[in-house]
């Protein structure tokens, strides 16, 4: 929690990170750091690079510098927290021999993930995304772009001015029966915050298929309905997707999107528009057990299945009303 508040603060202050992630061998460690760096990755001022080599458990290193003034080294033998010694300095010859020792290191290494923020490239991520076959999980800040009947999609493409976001619109109509294909054959966990009434009336909950370069459209409570009602649609017609709301006052991760260990996409939905698309096997499989261990916890089979349903008509009863 603190080393997060930390590196969040220094990114509003404008620093820039260029962070080489741990090994991913223990898995405990690793969900920790995943959790902490989520909402630093969302600024965008991080740089993520990985060993892609195995690397040994007996000598663990930390070192973190601003070049030219302050250097903090600190190294171990495997779990012997007895013997580590933590150094900082700040003269200026030191701070940049440790630059030069992390720039050693560095080179070694390779980007753990793709940054994309234009509308071609992020089209082809997402196209590449979705040509992947396999079960996907995924948590969006939202009502899911997947469940969204073609008169929504529609709707976008009348009301927005992005050209190419019209164009993209316009392949997810004519595509759009292969993504309910595709939930006959794979599963599809997808946690989504689930607004309330009020924020809906208030005009305060966006359209996911609206993201682009520009401002977002928002729901009204005729359009929410609609697509609450094809959720349900989708709930009693397709045993392999799920559907697990959560509330969308507490959830501060952003969106993450992960298709059967291939690949992961952690959305950042302020402008501009940013994906993160990650294909780091072992990072991406943390992914997938991060969301899994939300899905299982919430629960959403059987008894648990049938309660979202009833959740559902509830809050369209809520807008109707």
């Amino acid at each position: 929690g603190s080393l997060q508040k930390w590196g969040l603060t220094l990114c509003h202050r404008g620093f820039r990170f260029c962070h080489i992630a741990p090994p991913t061998s223990q898995v405990n460690m690793a969900f920790d750091y995943l959790l902490r760096w989520l909402p630093i990755y969302l600024t965008r001022r991080v740089t993520t690079y990985v060993y892609p080599r195995i690397r040994d458990s007996v000598h663990r290193c930390t070192l973190l510098v601003v070049p030219g003034e302050i250097a903090m080294t600190s190294a171990s033998i495997a779990h012997q927290p007895s013997g580590g010694a933590t150094i900082i300095t700040t003269d200026n010859r030191l701070t940049h021999t440790y630059a030069s020792q992390f720039q050693d290191y560095l080179s070694l290494c390779r980007p753990m993930q793709n940054i994309y923020t234009t509308s071609e490239k992020l089209m082809q991520c997402f196209a590449r995304f979705l040509s992947l076959n396999g079960a996907r999980i995924q948590k969006v800040i939202s009502l899911s772009a997947e469940t969204a009947p073609p008169e929504i999609m529609t709707y976008c493409i009348d009301h927005i001015e992005q050209p190419k976001l019209k164009r993209l619109g316009s392949m997810y109509l004519e595509e759009f029966h292969l993504i309910e294909e595709s939930w006959k054959k794979h599963d599809f966990i997808d946690i989504a915050c689930l607004a309330s009434a009020e924020d809906v009336r208030s005009g305060k909950v966006p359209i996911i298929l609206s993201y682009g370069e520009g401002p977002p459209l928002y729901y009204t409570p005729e359009i929410y309905v609609m697509h609450l009602k094809n959720i349900l649609r989708i709930l009693e017609n397709f045993e392999n997707y799920h559907f697990i709301p959560i509330d969308p006052r507490v959830d501060k991760e952003g969106t993450l999107i992960v298709k059967d260990g291939q690949l992961a996409l952690l959305v950042r939905t302020a402008q501009p528009l940013t994906v993160f698309e990650i294909f780091q096997p072992e990072i991406v499989n943390l992914c997938q057990e991060h969301l899994l261990k939300i899905a299982d916890r919430a629960g959403y089979t059987g008894v648990f299945r049938a309660k979202v349903k009833s959740q559902i008509k509830e809050r369209i009863r809520e807008l109707l009303t």
